[in-house]
């Protein structure tokens, strides 16, 4: 594993320093060594070794990989095979909405493929100015696998109210579970929640948000629950889970007009 390239201030040790940079026409040839690898076609040990190294830990269902892109460090996702050659530019417009929804978005683009719509690609926010940022999913503070259903928005809510001691935070918490359920991201589990730890102020934050699409789960439910409900959720539910942390009545609904607007658009 590149040491770089692991997850918040994590390092793995022997420490690998190579880094190289790539512009928009070398991810064509990675994509299609990622499809090569995962129909069993035989690489030669260079193309191999490259994947392997760029792959990173950031796992998921689809192959990615962690990459310095104008000089910054980005994580690009490739489609997987189940997904059609349009997955990036699908998701690059649910990123596009959530930010319409006031949602705080982790930096991304839309990278220009000659064989896909497009890859999805998004800044890496565990870095800033080269440092290492501390960060935390919420299923590794609650100690709660994200390969089945086990955590409600009550918990993200909850969580988020203790470690940021915030309004704000809890609210834009309350945001993401609202877009989410409108916009239809199934995929909601509690790997793609995290916190970032500002060392300077000693503070936890929510982190940008990230892994934005409109997903269906193999159970046609949401990985998250709202109030227990794992599908069929309303607006009604979503308003007693604010309820639960006291958030402004004012304040609840604009986060829902704004989140509905958004993502039906």
């Amino acid at each position: 594993m590149l040491n770089e390239d692991a997850t918040g201030n994590l390092e793995y040790h022997p420490r690998m320093e190579a880094r190289t940079s790539y512009s928009d026409d070398d991810f064509d040839k990675l994509f299609t060594d990622a499809q090569n690898l995962l129909r069993n076609t035989e690489l030669k040990e260079k193309d191999l070794d490259q994947l392997y190294e760029k792959g990173g830990s950031s796992g998921g269902a689809r192959p990615k990989v962690n990459v310095l892109y104008d000089k910054e460090p980005w994580l690009v996702k490739f489609p997987s095979s189940f997904d059609g050659d349009d997955a990036g530019e699908k998701e690059y417009e649910c990123n596009l909405r959530a930010a319409d929804a006031g949602i705080n978005v982790a930096k991304f683009k839309l990278i220009k493929s000659k064989i896909t719509k497009g890859f999805f690609a998004s800044k890496r926010f565990d870095r800033i100015d080269g440092k290492r940022i501390h960060m935390a999913s919420l299923s590794a503070i609650l100690e709660s696998s994200h390969r089945y259903p086990a955590l409600d928005y009550y918990h993200l809510l909850k969580v988020t109210e203790i470690l940021t001691h915030s309004e704000k935070e809890t609210e834009e918490a309350f945001r993401r579970a609202c877009f989410n359920v409108f916009i239809e991201n199934q995929d909601d589990h509690g790997k793609n929640f995290a916190f970032l730890y500002d060392a300077g102020k000693r503070e936890w934050h929510l982190s940008p948000a990230y892994d934005i699409t409109s997903t269906q789960t193999s159970f046609g439910e949401h990985s998250t629950t709202v109030m227990k409900k794992g599908k069929s959720i309303s607006s009604d539910d979503l308003r007693r889970l604010a309820d639960e942390f006291t958030i402004k009545q004012s304040v609840r609904e604009e986060i829902l007009r704004d989140t509905w607007k958004a993502a039906k658009a």
